[in-house]
């Protein structure tokens, strides 16, 4: 499992901009497969101090999802 928070405060309007990069390693029939979903958004805050990564995960529900990708890797014979 791949987790990456980032966070950035904004003093002039109290908010904290956030994202997440989640992502999830699985086996397959042919190889691997690795799904990753990135979300963001802008969480009110009442100091800097609160602007913290973990917002992106204990917040989650208040972000919007901002992309999805997959990869995928097959051995070469």
């Amino acid at each position: 499992t791949q987790y990456m928070a980032s966070s950035s405060y904004n003093s002039t309007t109290g908010t904290c901009s956030v994202s997440l990069r989640l992502g999830i390693l699985e086996a397959t029939e042919e190889g691997i497969a690795w799904d990753v979903t990135l979300s963001s958004g802008d969480l009110a805050v009442d100091s800097e101090e609160e602007c913290d990564p973990d917002l992106a995960d204990s917040r989650r529900d208040e972000l919007e999802c901002t992309g999805l990708e997959r990869y995928e890797a097959v051995p070469v014979l």
